[in-house]
């Protein structure tokens, strides 16, 4: 595959987004708390449960789930205020980007500065349901949402694009949209 020009690409990330990137990103540790939590207030509970060990299984893990359930919404919550503190606090995420991608890799446009983010330097891509998360070798997060791409073709060019030159890598990551 050969893209003499490449794809460009530009636009503002909006807050949704950006909040959206922060889910998609703190997704498995989500997922782990309320497992977590349910399981604690499970065992806390177990003792004052009469019946069978079963039965005070059943009825504790019932009572676990109003204080798991509860737990889980302050950190939704929590998370909520870190993703908007984080996005008006950030003066770059709050500009236009420009992204030129091509066989080279991804170039990035801020106002007069530049970065050029080699294939070989992107560990993962992740697609989600309206963006593409890539995170770098060196924890830096890109994100691309589909409304930057001018058309389908365009977006598939991108996914043929990145699935040829991270096929090369043998810790490359692909997630399907899932969310």
């Amino acid at each position: 595959m050969n893209i003499q020009k490449g794809i460009q690409i530009s636009g503002i990330l909006q807050l949704n987004e950006f909040k959206q990137c922060h889910a998609f990103h703190f997704k498995r540790m989500k997922i782990w708390m309320l497992f977590s939590t349910l399981v604690l207030f499970t065992i806390l509970f177990y003792g004052s449960v009469e019946g069978a060990w079963w039965q005070k299984g059943l009825v504790s893990m019932g009572y676990a789930l109003i204080p798991a359930a509860f737990v889980f919404l302050i950190m939704l919550f929590v998370l909520h205020l870190r993703s908007t503190g984080v996005y008006k606090a950030d003066y770059y995420a709050k500009n236009a980007w420009t992204y030129t991608i091509d066989d080279k890799g991804i170039t990035e446009k801020i106002k007069k500065q530049s970065h050029c983010y080699l294939w070989k330097e992107i560990a993962t891509l992740n697609e989600v349901s309206t963006m593409f998360v890539l995170y770098t070798k060196d924890k830096q997060t890109i994100i691309l949402p589909k409304r930057y791409f001018a058309s389908e073709e365009q977006q598939q060019e991108f996914k043929e694009l990145a699935a040829h030159h991270l096929s090369k890598q043998p810790y490359k990551r692909w997630i399907p949209a899932s969310t």
